[in-house]
């Protein structure tokens, strides 16, 4: 079915091929307007023939360029996924104290959440745990079976912290007035890479040791200060979804 339609489209480039030949051949042999807007036309149609080209090849290398990106997209969210994995089964293999819950409500612009959990009442200060292994807060207070959890993005939280792929430095996340994270008190000779990993350093010897609280997204170095990083939480929302309440025994 297709043949007569490739030999219909071969027969018209060549078709295109003569007539472009003889108008060449008519524009060097003629003299006058005729010659010049001949070669004129053709000159024009050749350099947009070049342009255009240029234009496709163009096309091609920002499609493989954006295929590359985004092969590396995947390559850093599969590595991020299984270094937050590997955390948390480090944390599980800890003894630590558990109480399933649920978040179900938040409070008023303190953005306390509010948890109703099943089983033993969890201490003041044990830690608030997504069931992805994602630091959520504290337990602020208990009453009966519902808990007013503190989370991190909370004014004025504090918690201490270190880098994962620097351990032996521990520092302070803290989140201001607005609810932004920040991770402060590094020494000054730490480098802070953008999407590192923070975890709990467990220097306070309540919240367990291990667990992924936020990535890097951006870094603020001074000679004057300390570096310090501006950190992006990684629990996003959690309502009414299954939690843990953790705790060292």
């Amino acid at each position: 079915m297709f043949q007569p339609i490739k030999k219909q489209i071969t027969a018209l480039a060549s078709l295109i091929i003569v007539v472009i030949a003889i108008l060449w051949w008519t524009a060097a042999v003629w003299q006058g307007p005729v010659n010049y807007w001949l070669m004129s036309a053709l000159t024009g149609f050749f350099k947009w023939q070049g342009q255009a080209a240029q234009i496709l090849q163009d096309g091609q290398n920002i499609s493989v360029s954006i295929q590359e990106i985004a092969l590396e997209q995947d390559k850093k969210i599969i590595d991020m996924e299984k270094k937050l994995l590997d955390l948390w089964n480090k944390v599980k293999k800890e003894k630590i104290g558990v109480t399933p819950a649920y978040l179900v409500a938040g409070r008023g612009a303190d953005i306390y959440n509010v948890a109703i959990f099943e089983g033993d009442a969890p201490p003041l200060g044990a830690a608030v745990v997504s069931a992805d292994g994602f630091l959520i807060g504290r337990v602020f207070s208990v009453s009966g079976s519902i808990v007013l959890v503190w989370p991190i993005t909370g004014a004025n939280f504090k918690l201490s912290a270190r880098l994962v792929d620097q351990p032996n430095f521990n520092a302070v996340l803290q989140a201001d007035m607005s609810g932004l994270l920040r991770l402060s008190q590094l020494p000054r000779e730490v480098a802070i890479k953008e999407n590192a990993l923070v975890e709990t350093s467990a220097f306070d010897n309540i919240i367990p040791e291990g667990l992924a609280v936020a990535s890097v997204k951006g870094v603020f170095t001074d000679v004057a200060v300390a570096p310090e990083a501006a950190l992006l939480p990684l629990f996003l929302s959690v309502w009414s979804q299954p939690v843990l309440m953790e705790w060292k025994r």
